[in-house]
């Protein structure tokens, strides 16, 4: 079985407290593209300090964006651009008009794209 290597996509409370402890105890390979976070990330095998740097230089199969979700789409479509598949902080955009031009996209270059559903009740919904 393959073993795939993820690219996490911004460093929220949500990849410092859940994701990379779950990257971790499952012996995933993750590396992180973190804008703000300058501290050596535990775990990660390489670590980015530009979203950008982090899709052109990762080693990775699979980018997981957990960012704000205005930023979704932008880098979930560079991702795609960038032949990675893609796993979306909820919600996967802020419109229908640009899920489905993602959708579309992945389909395109043949590539998985999904929401992720990390917290299925959560108090401000």
């Amino acid at each position: 079985m393959k073993r795939y290597k993820v690219l996490l996509l911004g460093y929220s409370d949500l990849a410092k407290n859940r994701l990379i402890k779950t990257f971790i105890n499952s012996k995933v390979k993750f590396s992180v593209a973190s804008k703000s976070e300058k501290k050596k990330i535990i775990g990660a095998y390489a670590q980015f300090q530009s979203y950008e740097d982090g899709l052109r230089n990762s080693l990775a199969d699979i980018v997981y964006i957990s960012l704000p979700n205005a930023l979704h789409y932008k880098w979930a479509k560079k991702a795609l651009n960038y032949n990675y598949h893609v796993i979306i902080d909820k919600p996967m955009c802020d419109t229908m008009i640009k899920t489905n031009k993602l959708i579309n996209l992945a389909k395109k270059k043949k590539k998985f794209l999904s929401k992720s559903e990390f917290f299925i009740h959560h108090r401000q919904i």
